[in-house]
């Protein structure tokens, strides 16, 4: 019963946070509700694990005929759902230990060096 009841709560919590993410989507019915770039079944995991094996954006991009915005938006999402902590009062678990499963350290760096990226070159878009 805490078993379940933990699941929902932590497949609200990342519904709630793709929600605010145009690209990110979240259906039961895809890839068992995993994220997954919205209008395909890729999972947002696959393009972790292409930054991890080394690919770049634009190579991502290349291999699944995807946009940047979608990739980029698709980053933003991991990021926020690594920064955002989620904490059950009725059961005191902490996101964190989960996720670390899920995105070893140096996968949680390379996110956010990719993040810290984009907000460079958005900065220098504004600039302009």
């Amino acid at each position: 019963m805490v078993n379940q009841l933990i699941q929902t709560k932590i497949k609200s919590y990342f519904k709630s946070i793709a929600d605010n993410y145009p690209d990110v989507s979240m259906n039961a019915e895809i890839i068992s509700g995993m994220p997954v770039i919205k209008g395909s079944r890729i999972p947002i995991s696959l393009i972790i694990s292409c930054l991890s094996d080394g690919m770049n954006i634009d190579e991502i991009c290349s291999e699944y005929n995807l946009k940047v915005d979608e990739v980029r938006n698709s980053l933003e999402f991991v990021i926020e759902v690594i920064d955002r902590p989620f904490f059950m009062r009725e059961t005191k678990y902490y996101s964190e230990p989960i996720l670390l499963q899920y995105f070893p350290q140096e996968e949680i760096m390379k996110i956010r060096e990719e993040k810290r990226k984009i907000n460079l070159e958005n900065m220098k878009k504004t600039k302009k």
